[in-house]
C-alpha cells in the first residue's frame, strides 16, 4: 500500500498536534518576510499558495511511490507537510539565508521592477553585457563606463543609486515603447500585467493557456492548462554525441516539427 498523509507540520517535532493554514504558513515559513513591501511590512502571497505547492509535492511524492511499486518495490507512508512543502519552494533562499544570513548581497544589479510613463517593467540581467546594453539603451553610458559599476559584485553597494538613476530615465516613455527599444539593444524585459492582461494576452490566447470552463448555473470561467500538454502529433527525438560501449544518450527532446535532416 502507498498511503500519503497531508498535515501541517508533520507527525513529528513540537508543532506536530498544532494546526496550520495556508496563511498561518506562509507567515512560519518566512514566505511572508521574503514578500515584505519596500517599508518591511510581512504581506501574504494572494492565493493558497502553500496548499498548491504541497499538492504538488504530495503528487510527485505518490507518482513516484505507484512507479516504485510497479516494479517490484515495498509500500510507503509518505508523510508530507504544508512546512517542509513550503521551505522546499524557496530552497535557494532558504541556503542563500544560512550561507550569508538575513540580508543577503543584492543579485544582478540593476535588475528590478521600473515604472514607465503607463505602466510597469520587469528587467533582468544575467550578463555582464546585459548590463551595457541596458545603459546603452537609456542613453546613460556613463552608468557603463565607470569602474566603480564594472561588474554585478562592485555594482551590489550601490543598488539604490543605479535603480534610481535607471528608473528616471524609463519615466520617459510607455511600456510599449520600452519592450520593443529594449529587444532592439539585446535587453531581457517583460511588461507587468494584471491577471487580466494576462488572460487577454495574445499570446495566451494563441496557445489556448486558459480555455474557458462552464461552471454551474450556465457560468463560464477561464482556467489554466496544467503545464503539460499532450499531443499525438509529438515525437520524440533522441539527441546524442558519439555513443561507446560506456556510454548512452542521455537527452530527449519533445517536439512537433519533422525529424531534423
Amino acid at each position: 500500500m502507498v498511503y500519503l498523509s497531508v498535515s501541517g507540520f508533520g507527525q513529528t517535532g513540537a508543532n506536530a498536534p498544532l494546526p496550520a493554514t495556508d496563511t498561518v504558513m506562509q507567515g512560519f515559513s518566512g514566505m511572508m518576510a521574503l514578500n515584505a513591501d519596500s517599508n518591511g511590512t510581512p504581506r501574504r502571497i494572494n492565493f493558497p499558495a502553500v496548499d498548491t505547492v504541497t499538492a504538488l509535492y504530495a503528487f510527485r511524492a505518490v507518482s513516484a511511490a505507484l512507479y516504485g511499486r510497479l516494479r517490484g518495490g515495498p509500500g510507503r507512508f509518505l508523510d508530507i507537510s504544508l512546512m517542509q512543502a513550503t521551505a522546499a519552494f524557496p530552497a535557494p533562499k532558504v541556503v542563500e539565508t544560512s550561507l550569508e544570513g538575513e540580508h543577503p548581497v543584492a543579485l544582478n544589479v540593476p535588475a528590478g521592477v521600473y515604472r514607465t510613463a503607463d505602466g510597469w517593467l520587469a528587467i533582468t540581467l544575467s550578463k555582464e553585457a546585459h548590463y551595457a546594453a541596458l545603459c546603452e539603451a537609456v542613453e546613460r553610458r556613463d552608468l557603463a563606463q565607470d569602474p566603480a559599476f564594472g561588474s554585478f559584485v562592485l555594482r551590489a553597494p550601490h543598488a539604490q543609486y543605479l535603480q534610481t538613476q535607471i528608473g528616471a530615465a524609463l519615466l520617459a516613455q510607455t511600456t510599449a515603447g520600452w519592450l520593443e527599444h529594449l529587444a532592439r539593444h539585446g535587453v531581457v524585459a517583460s511588461r507587468i500585467n494584471t491577471l487580466g492582461d494576462w488572460l487577454a494576452d495574445p499570446h495566451v490566447q494563441a496557445t489556448d493557456a486558459a480555455p474557458a470552463v462552464q461552471g454551474g448555473a450556465a457560468s463560464e470561467f477561464r482556467f489554466p492548462r496544467i503545464p503539460a500538454r499532450r499531443s499525438r502529433r509529438t515525437a520524440i527525438r533522441v539527441r546524442s554525441g558519439p555513443t561507446s560501449a560506456r556510454t548512452r544518450p542521455t537527452c530527449c527532446a519533445a517536439s512537433a516539427s519533422p525529424p531534423m535532416r
